[in-house]
């Protein structure tokens, strides 16, 4: 491989499995998960721990594959953004 190809490999295999750098970029928030689930969770006879973390574990890796390519071109896009603003501002300095 040659070092750009190497690069973007290692760029795009680090965003997807880094669930801190995807998940802005992704929509994955538990918070809101758990909360479109409080009807389960509150009821005693259905509520599973282990059950609801398979689930998010399933939601998580459902919208990892439908939407990384998206998402990877966004987080890109907006580095390439502050690279650019950077550079600007370095030159006006």
């Amino acid at each position: 491989m040659s070092g750009d190809v190497s690069l973007e490999y290692v760029q795009k295999l680090e965003f997807a499995l880094n669930h801190r750098v995807n998940a802005p970029f992704l929509g994955i928030n538990y918070e809101e998960w758990l909360d479109q689930r409080l009807d389960n969770i509150l009821n005693p006879e259905t509520f599973d721990v282990e059950k609801l973390q398979e689930e998010w574990a399933e939601h998580q890796k459902e919208v990892l594959l439908k939407g990384l390519p998206e998402a990877y071109k966004a987080y890109i896009g907006l580095g390439n953004t502050i690279y650019n603003n950077l550079l600007m501002y370095q030159e006006l300095e």
